[in-house]
């Protein structure tokens, strides 16, 4: 995450089987949590914190960025011939509301900027 809610910077990482996000309260979990909801392309309602994007862009920032890195092995993977062991999902909003995305492969190679391709990723994922 970059500029997004409370973090300036922050990155996480998770483990595939289960994970605990544990803090003082205002500490930034919700963050983490809104953060794979919107990078995946979900609404900022369903957070329950905000109504828009621009409103979790931190205060004084004009964007925010949210990279997230699918684990694309196993049963359950996503054309992994073009993709390979993992799929990047990159989401950037700006304060006029304007939305982007970028999917690549592992080796960062550019597959596609649709809203649609990320919809399929995650529903094959099961997400």
């Amino acid at each position: 995450m970059k500029d997004f809610m409370c973090h300036s910077s922050l990155e996480v990482r998770l483990n595939p089987r289960g994970n605990f996000i544990v803090g003082r309260n205002v500490s930034g979990k919700t963050a983490i949590i809104a953060a794979l909801v919107l990078g995946l392309g979900g609404n900022p309602r369903a957070i329950k914190r905000h109504t828009t994007l621009q409103e979790f862009i931190k205060k004084g920032k004009d964007t925010a960025t949210i990279e997230i890195t699918l684990k694309n092995t196993g049963h359950l993977n996503y054309e992994r011939e073009q993709y390979g062991d993992h799929i990047i999902v990159r989401r950037c909003f700006n304060a006029t509301g304007r939305s982007t995305y970028e999917i690549k492969s592992e080796e960062g190679e550019f597959i596609s900027r649709k809203e649609e391709e990320l919809d399929k990723i995650v529903s094959a994922f099961n997400i």
